[in-house]
């Protein structure tokens, strides 16, 4: 009997240990990729619940509240399954450890959002439609727009530069929303290519504009006074017909 109440007391102690070094891993993996709250291991299995969706190359997916996960070691592989969610399946990832686990769930809910999320509203199916509000119930689109801005124009007039470097442009279209009116560009954000326009010209490109930054996609090119008709329907026939995949991106150039 004692003998295997001592077995029994190994057992337990080296199954602690396992799940002390689950715990451990997933902290460390918290550092470094994503939010993880750790709930208490249990028979082997973790139950974890992440407050955002890393996806591998793009930005993470915020939710509005953390969904929760069931993960579980087998002996050459990590199950991540996401728990209350009827998409379960397809959202089922795996990986030969925790990291390569969750990237891969990363990957597939990227997939799903795609699949019913990007869908137009007039192709949508009745599967697509339940997805969508699940989706609106789980994910901070508004936090994710500003992550994620879409391509748009950049069409002003340079009016002048400021002691710090800035431009100061009337916009057409413009960062922050700028739209037929003055505002400046920071320094940090004005290409080599504006840099070297005079006062006064017309420019056009294309850009995504973040909180506080410009990221250009077009670089800026002189353009024609937009008063000017002629040169104006030149400009609009020479606007990009290919457009891009996000729904209401401005159109990129076809390459």
């Amino acid at each position: 009997m004692a003998t295997e109440m001592l077995e029994e007391t190994k057992q337990t102690s080296a199954a602690r240990l396992r799940n002390q070094n689950r715990a451990g891993a997933l902290l460390k993996f918290e550092d470094r990729r994503t939010y993880l709250i750790l709930e208490r291991p249990r028979h082997g299995l973790l139950r974890v619940s992440m407050k955002s969706i890393a996806v591998p190359d793009k930005s993470p997916y915020v939710l509005k509240e953390p969904l929760a996960f069931k993960v579980v070691e087998e002996q050459n592989r990590v199950l991540i399954q996401p728990i209350g969610l009827h998409d379960r399946q397809e959202l089922f990832a795996e990986g030969e450890d925790l990291s390569k686990a969750w990237e891969d769930f990363g990957r597939r809910f990227d997939r799903w959002v795609q699949r019913n999320w990007r869908v137009p509203p007039h192709a949508r199916t009745a599967k697509n439609a339940r997805v969508i509000r699940i989706l609106d119930h789980l994910v901070d689109w508004e936090r994710y727009k500003l992550d994620n801005p879409l391509v748009q124009p950049m069409w002003g007039r340079i009016l002048g530069r400021s002691a710090d470097g800035g431009l100061r442009a009337f916009w057409i279209f413009g960062p922050d929303q700028a739209r037929n009116q003055e505002a400046t560009l920071a320094k940090g954000n004005v290409p080599p290519a504006l840099r070297e326009m005079r006062v006064g010209q017309w420019f056009y490109g294309t850009a995504r504009c973040f909180p506080g930054r410009v990221e250009w996609i077009e670089v800026p090119r002189p353009v024609p006074d937009p008063e000017d008709e002629k040169a104006r329907a030149e400009l609009l026939e020479s606007l990009p017909v290919v457009f891009a995949n996000e729904p209401g991106c401005w159109p990129l150039r076809p390459k």
